[in-house]
């Protein structure tokens, strides 16, 4: 006879909700490659781009002709558009 497993505390039917609606999120959240020529219809909206090896979302604050305004004093509060940047909307 096969004995059913008991869920995980992983796979509790809470965390499964909630992975659920994560996977709901990602499908519905469109990203658009930003670039110089499109970087002005986007300010105010966030951003996502990866530094030090992690993915980071930002608020575009203004942009200039070569790079976008963000709060990061990191990277000097300005993003280079030849970075990999995606539009969250």
């Amino acid at each position: 006879m096969e004995e059913t497993q008991q869920p995980s505390k992983a796979t509790s039917k809470l965390d499964i909700d909630i992975m659920s609606e994560m996977d709901e999120l990602q499908k519905v959240t469109e990203k658009i490659r930003l670039t110089g020529q499109n970087a002005t219809y986007y300010i105010g909206y966030d951003i996502e781009f990866k530094s030090r090896g992690n993915i980071l979302v930002k608020k575009i604050l203004g942009v200039t002709k070569t790079c976008v305004k963000i709060d990061h004093p990191d990277l000097n509060n300005c993003l280079t558009l030849s970075r990999k940047i995606h539009v969250i909307v």
